[in-house]
């Protein structure tokens, strides 16, 4: 499995504070990016709850929502794992994993996303990589941060004279790791 595309951030509200509901809020958002992906991209309509065990919505497409939470245990932690074929290149396979991990009154999502191929092939790979529409509906809807860097769909703007702060802070910080994945 080839990774393409990795985020992970802390989810507040927008005034900073994170209610009790915050993290089912931020799960609300995941299941209704994957329910409206199916029923408009293949007209079924799904019902996904946790703990319900895999599903498989359409042929070769497997979706299963986990929900782990122990009344001994201060985390709570959700997964979504969902893999399904490329719809031009039927040897192609995505898969997306959202983690939505709740602790110490923190809420923290990851998104990763991944490519395999049923089959080894010599032939190039065509597809178009964009960031994932849940991230943009997640930094729309909350406060979204990383380290000590608030997330943003807008572009950022910095002069000459921050250049050297933004590459010792940002790109540089022991708080904020970038990775490229090639």
């Amino acid at each position: 499995m080839r990774l393409l595309y990795a985020v992970q951030f802390e989810v507040t509200r927008d005034d900073g504070s994170v209610p009790s509901t915050l993290a089912s809020e931020v799960l609300q958002r995941v299941v209704w990016w994957v329910t409206d992906w199916y029923l408009n991209r293949k007209g079924v309509k799904i019902d996904l709850k946790a703990s319900a065990g895999a599903i498989s919505p359409v042929f070769g497409h497997d979706l299963e929502l986990v929900e782990d939470s122990s009344p001994s245990s201060p985390v709570k932690h959700t997964v979504l794992n969902w893999s399904y074929p490329d719809g031009l290149d039927g040897n192609l396979y995505w898969s997306s994993r959202v983690e939505i991990a709740e602790f110490d009154g923190r809420v923290e999502v990851s998104f990763q996303l991944s490519f395999d191929s049923s089959q080894y092939l010599i032939a190039p790979v065509e597809f178009s990589l964009r960031r994932p529409r849940l991230v943009g509906r997640l930094l729309k809807d909350f406060r979204c941060t990383c380290g000590d860097t608030k997330l943003s769909l807008e572009p950022g703007m910095i002069s000459v004279g921050q250049v050297e702060g933004f590459v010792t802070n940002s790109l540089c910080s022991p708080l904020v790791e970038f990775r490229l994945f090639l």
